[in-house]
């Protein structure tokens, strides 16, 4: 029985073999590597492919997890003991230098009385500055003091000697910045 698309008299379909008649190096290598990927695929405890949906809420997942992880690594004495806001907030002024309180709130989704005890005891700490505005008395802008670069920089030396090794040599850590830069930038008011 001919097949809807078959033409009155045409040869019966047949099954596509790498090594049929007109099939090149290049298909056979092709077809080869199908039936790999294949096998990988049904292998005994082989995950099916994530569809984007499933992939975006597994990246999602992971970063959450990966930020509470991160929190918790032991950085013993090499550097001060921050709470997880004080953490944030030092590592935002850092990047943003002469920041005022109420962009930092907005920015971190901080409420502001957070953002003042916080900011007092990093001032207390000897981690920040606070500069008084020249045009504007009444607003602060905070900068980091010396003392804050070198902590800043030893916890960044800690997290390179601790996740570096985990993350390996051949990752391609360009496109992950990429799509964290991606994803701040979309989900910044």
């Amino acid at each position: 029985m001919a097949n809807d698309g078959d033409v009155a008299g045409s040869p019966p379909d047949e099954e596509y073999s790498p090594d049929g008649p007109g099939c090149t190096q290049s298909h056979r290598d092709t077809a080869q590597q199908d039936e790999v990927d294949r096998a990988d695929e049904n292998a005994p405890g082989a995950e099916p492919p994530l569809d984007r949906e499933q992939a975006i809420a597994s990246i999602i997942q992971s970063i959450f997890f990966l930020a509470r992880k991160i929190q918790r690594i032991n950085l013993g004495d090499r550097a001060m003991y921050l709470s997880n806001v004080e953490s944030l907030i030092l590592r935002h002024i850092d990047v943003n230098p002469g920041i005022v309180p109420g962009k930092i709130s907005a920015d971190l989704d901080l409420r502001s009385g957070n953002t003042s005890t916080a900011l007092r005891s990093l001032e207390a700490k000897g981690l920040i500055t606070k500069d008084v505005g020249e045009t504007d008395r009444r607003r602060s802008h905070f900068r980091l003091t010396e003392a804050a670069h070198a902590e800043v920089a030893e916890v960044r030396s800690i997290w390179a000697e601790t996740l570096g090794p985990l993350i390996g040599p051949d990752a391609d850590l360009d496109a992950v910045l990429l799509v964290l830069g991606r994803l701040d930038a979309g989900l910044t008011d």
